[in-house]
């Protein structure tokens, strides 16, 4: 008796996670998928207190909705803004990061997008060279 039931018991188990995995692999199947246009921007050269932000569009190549849950920033120096309602399939989205060009230098800074994608993480890179601005000519 005690096989009959250890051997129903293993066949239960297995029967459920070959389920499962059937459940987890439709899912995924039919789950978002974010594809960015490019996920690095090279700024040309910027003058201290310019403009510092840059966007990065996306479209959901998926079946089902795309929602952005957060997006990580790398520094202080960095303010992410991101498309804050569900993404359709074959709509696109966007992700923006705008850099504090008070800060002379050359830079390269990430934001890190969390979604509900078959990619949950993608990194976006930007560089950028932020430069004090040139003396006014004098005239005589």
């Amino acid at each position: 008796m005690r096989k009959i039931i250890l051997l129903l018991g293993l066949g239960l188990f297995t029967a459920l996670g070959a389920f499962a995995q059937k459940a987890d692999s439709t899912a995924l199947k039919n789950a978002p998928e974010i594809v960015f246009d490019k996920t690095v921007y090279n700024f040309p050269t910027v003058t201290k207190g310019g403009n510092g932000t840059c966007e990065f569009t996306f479209t959901n190549k998926g079946k089902t909705p795309l929602i952005i849950s957060n997006v990580d920033k790398q520094c202080g120096c960095t303010t992410p803004e991101w498309s804050k309602e569900p993404v359709l399939p074959g709509k696109k989205g966007f992700v923006k990061a705008t850099f504090n060009t008070q800060l002379v230098g050359t830079y390269t800074k990430q934001v890190y997008v969390h979604s509900n994608a078959k990619t949950q993480l993608v990194t976006l890179t930007f560089n950028i060279t932020v430069v004090e601005p040139k003396p006014a000519e004098t005239t005589k």
